[in-house]
């Protein structure tokens, strides 16, 4: 007599698609102001040469602005925990959340005991005194969580008040001088790279304005992230990755419009893969 088991190995999550959407317009008013001449007239194509350096210039100029700004925006929304709007995105916020025991996330309760493999690890309030530290024993609990619930993490990203409290905790506590053979009588004041478990430590820039714009209990500029990428991913919608968009012209405006659109969800397959930490 022999038994089998009906296991059910993967928990199915479901996460909403979202959209994003940004756009600029221009007016006849403003492209008369460029020496560009628009009306209904004839069957078109009869613009000057200089109308036409004009309106390619003002059109470029235009829209590497959108598409920088586009990114920006939508970068931060990444980041956040989606619920700044009914269309934003659940970002890594919510995903890889300092309260790991609390919430749904994809479909998928935390806060039931039979939900822990959806919980990161996380710590807060980490010190980096010489005499009391406790960040890089954190660290290595932290990593530990990763790897032992999905592989190791390949890809590190922090705010510039934990770099800072890293690498003088390391230097003060374990310091030296590294040579590289240039010369011996230079002397580099700079941090080339820091890196942990041979994973590069990322400065993440955006973490100061994601501070500015919505001041949050931890702030960024004090976090750490330890992120597997083969357990989150965005995931554009397929035909929907950043599409250029050309509205026709309002019957009651003389204005002609440009749009990037983008249509999809961050995702995450396993939750305690993934770890995040700050320092007091």
């Amino acid at each position: 007599m022999v038994t089998y088991n009906r296991r059910q190995s993967v928990e199915q999550a479901s996460y909403a698609w979202r959209s994003a959407h940004d756009g600029f317009s221009l007016d006849e008013d403003r492209m008369i102001q460029n020496g560009i001449t628009v009306d209904d007239n004839g069957p078109g194509g009869n613009a000057s040469d200089a109308e036409r350096l004009q309106l390619t210039n003002l059109l470029e100029e235009q829209s590497e602005i959108l598409k920088l700004g586009f990114q920006e925006k939508f970068s931060q929304a990444q980041h956040l925990d989606g619920t700044q709007s009914s269309d934003a995105i659940t970002g890594v916020d919510a995903l890889v959340s300092l309260t790991p025991t609390t919430g749904t996330v994809g479909g998928v309760d935390r806060s039931l005991s039979t939900n822990a493999f959806w919980r990161n690890y996380a710590q807060t309030g980490l010190t980096t005194t010489t005499t009391t530290g406790n960040i890089l024993d954190y660290m290595e609990i932290a990593w530990r969580a990763c790897v032992r619930n999905g592989g190791k993490p390949d890809y590190i990203e922090a705010g510039s008040t934990f770099i800072d409290g890293f690498r003088n905790f390391m230097f003060k506590s374990f310091g030296r001088l590294d040579y590289e053979g240039v010369s011996e009588r230079t002397i580099e004041g700079g941090t080339k790279m820091l890196t942990f478990h041979g994973v590069p430590i990322v400065w993440n820039p955006e973490f100061s304005d994601l501070d500015s714009l919505y001041a949050p209990a931890t702030p960024w500029e004090k976090r750490c992230y330890f992120l597997n990428g083969r357990h989150i991913k965005l995931r554009p919608i397929q035909g929907q990755d950043m599409i250029t968009r050309k509205p026709p012209r309002a019957y009651d405006k003389y204005e002609y419009y440009w749009g990037l659109t983008w249509r999809g969800a961050v995702t995450m397959n396993r939750g305690n893969a993934h770890a995040v930490i700050s320092v007091a």
